[in-house]
């Protein structure tokens, strides 16, 4: 007796919900009848989920600027018009994979462009110019130019942030949202910050900037580097003040000065404050949902970088202002204990991946080491690095200065090279990469950017 063949339907699709993506294509390909239960909208939506690409923006739209120059065409034999058409979310899956595979192979569309930028995310190139701020909106209308007026025209801006479709930025004490609705731009809230003073006397961080900003999904938090030991939390969709916060007042330090601050990291609900205080330099962490001050790690150097994920916490530090390299310290948030200890580039990026690896680089070379578990790749791109960061799940984006090149950090291999040109800045999603040019087309015309579109 054939067992698979007399189940009914609805159990066949329970099992084929325990299945990978390599798995069910596979399966599909058994029989017309196999295939028909696996074109599930409910096997394929959950297999979605578990890659969290349910609601990837660029693969809800079917039209865009950088057309698919591949030619689809329709079949007619008889076997394909006995099956039915592909259900929403396995279309949905292929898409995804498509344009994954596309990066790895090197297919795309390279537009030219003398928009100018200064940062990039979900589709806006901003570019900060004398008395406004210009906004480029990538695919929609990347020729026409939007603008948001600065609160000062002739001052500078300190902090751009960019989220969910929400421009943040700070000129002096103040605080400005603005919210895309489809092409135009409108203002939400401005916050002005008074000047506040605390009883005791605050060490003054030495910063250019008057504010300092982070945004999450919980809170804007702004600290003001005139008096750093306060810490101000707003709704970042609303603007409401929701708290202050006196960082000296709430860990208990000594009375004689508030803490010297360095640097802080903001993620989900937690803060990640560096500061230095008798002599000591330290670490908190602050929880915003309790209210509570969590772990605090004490070093011998002052941090002035941290990142964080959900399970560990990574420093730099270093006491020389003009040294090149420095001490990266990792502890695990869970026991409180440092697990690594590296020496790392101080001018480049460390980047924390979900699943307990860290990318950093010394001198010529791009190292990955598991946290966990024991993992150990090194890339040597053989000159000096500019920056770099993580595109979809394995991929690192390599910026050389003179050329761009995609590596898979996992294996160490490197996949491609998208560009050679005197590069500024690489900003990337998963759709587009964005290289602003630092050279001149001519005297009179600057080269802008170049915008790399995988289809």
């Amino acid at each position: 007796m054939d067992f698979i063949h007399i189940l009914p339907l609805e159990i066949l699709e329970e099992i084929f919900l325990f299945l990978d993506s390599i798995d069910l294509i596979r399966c599909s390909c058994v029989s017309y009848r196999w295939r028909e239960v696996i074109n599930s909208n409910k096997i394929w939506a959950k297999r979605c989920a578990v890659e969290k690409i349910l609601h990837k923006p660029y693969l809800r739209k079917k039209d865009s600027l950088f057309l698919n120059p591949t030619k689809m065409y329709k079949t007619t034999d008889s076997i394909s018009n006995r099956l039915t058409a592909t259900c929403h979310w396995r279309s949905h899956y292929n898409r995804y994979m498509y344009v994954k595979r596309n990066w790895k192979r090197g297919h795309y569309t390279m537009l030219r462009t003398k928009v100018k930028t200064s940062h990039y995310k979900e589709g806006m190139l901003l570019n900060i110019e004398d008395a406004r701020i210009s906004v480029h909106l990538v695919p929609e209308s990347l020729e026409e130019k939007f603008y948001i007026e600065k609160k000062d025209r002739f001052g500078m801006v300190d902090n751009v942030l960019l989220k969910d479709g929400h421009i943040i930025y700070t000129q002096g004490r103040y605080v400005g949202c603005f919210k895309r609705d489809g092409n135009t731009f409108s203002p939400l809230y401005e916050l002005e910050l008074e000047r506040s003073s605390c009883e005791y006397q605050p060490s003054r961080n030495h910063a250019d900037k008057t504010l300092t900003a982070a945004v999450t999904d919980k809170f804007l938090l702004i600290q003001d580097n005139q008096n750093p030991c306060y810490f101000r939390f707003y709704h970042w969709t609303k603007g409401t003040l929701e708290r202050v916060l006196s960082v000296h007042k709430s860990l208990s330090l000594v009375r004689s000065s508030c803490p010297e601050f360095s640097c802080i990291e903001a993620l989900g609900d937690k803060v990640y404050v560096s500061y230095t205080v008798s002599n000591k330099n330290l670490i908190s962490q602050y929880n915003f949902t309790t209210g509570k001050w969590g772990h605090t790690f004490e070093t011998h150097l002052r941090a002035f970088e941290l990142v964080s994920s959900n399970n560990f916490l990574c420093a730099k530090l270093s006491d020389i202002a003009f040294e090149k390299s420095c001490e990266l310290n990792v502890w695990s948030l869970h026991t409180k204990i440092e697990v690594a200890l590296f020496c790392t580039n101080k001018n480049l990026p460390v980047i924390l991946t979900q699943d307990g690896k860290i990318i950093f680089t010394e001198h010529e070379s791009i190292y990955v080491r598991g946290l966990v578990t024991s993992f150990d790749v090194e890339m040597n791109v053989a000159t000096r690095l500019e920056s770099m960061c993580l595109v979809w799940d394995k991929m690192l984006l390599v910026n050389l200065g003179s050329a761009l090149q995609l590596w898979d950090w996992a294996n160490g291999i490197r996949l491609q090279t998208f560009l050679r040109d005197a590069i500024s800045n690489v900003w990337a999603d998963d759709k587009l990469i964005v290289v602003s040019i630092s050279r001149f087309i001519n005297s009179y015309s600057p080269a802008g950017a170049y915008i790399i579109a995988f289809w």
